[in-house]
């Protein structure tokens, strides 16, 4: 668990590691990320992962993950990406715009698939996109805790959730242990009430 000062004077973030989890087993499937957490109401389990690889999602099951990604280095060259069946989206705040990717912003009520920096929507087998697809590759700075926001949702039949990251083009990685985290003072992972 680390202890940090954050973004505004006065919000004590307490960063502890994985990603926090939600999760609604009786979700209607909606390719819409605001619609799901919306009309559904509480989540049915909640808990935290350090990795997102091959994480099986039900049927009518939605998954949202919210948190922070460390940089170990700063970098022009961060890249994300998803493989899921079915929808998938990713966002991440970042430097290089000079406006946020709109992670943090991504409520319950207010997900905008546009905004997404991975965009892998609707009913589809297996497959993978990435920042390449749709945001390009993303600058980030070392030890800066950059909201980051996971949407993941089934509509029938099996369906799975992989998460990869990586920088300067080199090897894929799912475990985030070390880069993964999410604000415990939180009930959604970095939203301060």
């Amino acid at each position: 668990m680390i202890i940090n000062d954050l973004q505004n004077p006065g919000e004590l973030r307490v960063y502890t590691a994985g990603l926090f989890r939600r999760e609604w087993d009786s979700a209607t499937y909606r390719a819409d990320p605001a619609a799901v957490a919306a009309n559904e109401g509480d989540p049915t389990t909640t808990g935290t992962n350090t990795e997102i690889d091959s994480i099986t999602i039900n049927t009518t099951e939605a998954i949202i993950w919210r948190g922070f990604f460390l940089p170990d280095q700063t970098d022009t060259t961060w890249e994300f990406q998803t493989t899921s069946d079915d929808a998938s989206f990713l966002w991440i705040n970042r430097e290089d715009t000079g406006e946020p990717r709109n992670a943090a912003q991504q409520t319950d009520v207010n997900m905008v698939n546009a905004d997404a920096a991975v965009q892998n929507g609707g009913a589809h087998v297996e497959r993978t996109r990435s920042t390449d697809d749709a945001a390009g590759d993303v600058t980030l700075n070392a030890g800066v805790y950059y909201p980051i926001c996971i949407f993941a949702a089934n509509g029938s039949g099996p369906g799975v959730i992989t998460v990869r990251f990586r920088r300067n083009n080199g090897t894929w990685q799912t475990d985030g242990t070390g880069f993964f985290f999410h604000d415990a003072g939180t009930d959604n992972g970095y939203h301060l009430n």
